[in-house]
Order: structure tokens, then sequence, then C-alpha cells
């Protein structure tokens, strides 16, 4: 899928996207967690106007995101590689 948004910390265009988890939809939708692959960030899918954006999550959501192990182990593995990725 084409995308065309920003990672709300690092500004990174962001194009495209994969699943991480067996079984989620093949596209992002409102509320769907992102991991930035430059800054390594977490942020959520949310819908406006103009379609999808990456928005920083609340405070409520982060503590129910920092209770994913899956999800922080992720994260921690996207953070490890992209120096690697990055050069």
């Amino acid at each position: 899928m084409t995308m065309d948004v920003s990672c709300p910390y690092c500004g990174l265009r962001l194009t495209g996207h994969a699943q991480a988890y067996a079984g989620a939809p093949p596209i992002p939708f409102a509320g769907a967690v992102s991991i930035c692959l430059y800054c390594a960030h977490i942020s959520l899918f949310d819908e406006g106007p103009l379609g999808l954006y990456l928005r920083f999550p609340t405070p409520e959501e982060w503590t129910e995101l920092r209770a994913d192990e899956a999800l922080l182990t992720a994260q921690a593995t996207v953070e490890k590689e992209r120096w690697r990725w990055q050069g």
C-alpha cells in the first residue's frame, strides 16, 4: 500500500508499512501502532479529513502500549538494528 505520512517524532516521510503480527489487517487503520524504522519511536495511526496520519500516543495509550511486551521487543529490535540501516 502506498502512503504519505510522516513520523511525528523525527519527521521522516513514511511511504509504506509492514504487518508485525500474523492475522493483522493488511492496511493501517485508525488506532494501529507504528514503529518508525528511522527513530524507533512508537506512534499511532489516526484518521483526519485528509485520511490517515501518525500521531503521538496519549498518556493513557502509553500506559497500555508499555504493557505490550511484544511491542516493546519489536521497538528494541528496531532501535538496535537501525544503526546498521543508517550506516
